[in-house]
């Protein structure tokens, strides 16, 4: 799937739907180059916005790439949330919870991509 923001965008964390479906995060509208990124032992993705999306259980199943999300959220506010989703988990209830930004932030979605609510930085001082 191509996000076309015209930046650097990418996934970085995934996990599965109660209905089969797949939910992706990571970030979208990077300025640094993917090429010049490093993740995880490397370091923390500190540029772009995050994402948490969903694939649909029949994309999921199907026999073609999907081209689309059947739902999509990414955080517009670069001052609390920039960076990348880096962590999802979907509770009994279906609900996504999604680790948000290089200065970490609880966002909760529901099943149908929803903000539910979010919490902002929680380690902003570290």
């Amino acid at each position: 799937m191509n996000f076309a923001s015209g930046y650097a965008d990418g996934l970085e964390t995934v996990t599965f739907a109660p209905d089969g479906g797949i939910i992706v995060g990571g970030f979208v509208g990077a300025e640094t180059p993917a090429k010049d990124m490093t993740f995880k032992s490397g370091g923390q993705m500190e540029d772009g916005m995050p994402f948490i999306g969903k694939i649909s259980a029949a994309d999921a199943n199907g026999d073609v790439a999907p081209v689309a999300y059947e739902w999509f959220f990414h955080e517009t506010n670069k001052e609390i949330y920039k960076g990348s989703t880096k962590s999802l988990r979907v509770d009994k209830d279906g609900s996504i919870w999604g680790i948000c930004g290089k200065a970490s932030s609880l966002i909760k979605l529901d099943q149908s991509g929803n903000v539910l609510f979010k919490t902002g930085m929680v380690d902003k001082d570290f």
